[in-house]
């Protein structure tokens, strides 16, 4: 069961402050999300091993690289159109003072 003195120790270690109402929320929430990591961790999951993902592979869509090109011309038609640029940037005159 998730303490009082736990979720003041919690709360100490993110440095929020929080109510007395909130710390039973909280106490209650986590007990909540415990239990059912307990339930998964109870799942027979039969033969399947979901430690190692070496079946994964990383696709990107064909169309990924078009869509870069594509953004690399716009950021240079942009740059190009500027009246000032500056090591790559759009340089716009100061609005707010100094």
């Amino acid at each position: 069961m998730i303490s009082k003195k736990d979720i003041e120790h919690l709360a100490k270690l993110a440095r929020i402050d929080v109510s007395e109402a909130e710390k039973e929320k909280l106490a209650q929430d986590l007990q909540a999300v415990l239990a059912y990591v307990k339930t998964l961790q109870e799942a027979d999951v039969g033969d399947e091993s979901f430690t190692h993902f070496e079946h994964l592979e990383t696709r990107l869509r064909e169309d990924a690289k078009e869509n870069d090109l594509a953004e690399a011309r716009r950021t240079q038609q942009l740059l190009a159109s500027a009246p000032v640029q500056e090591k790559g940037y759009v340089t716009v005159k100061n609005v707010l003072g100094k």
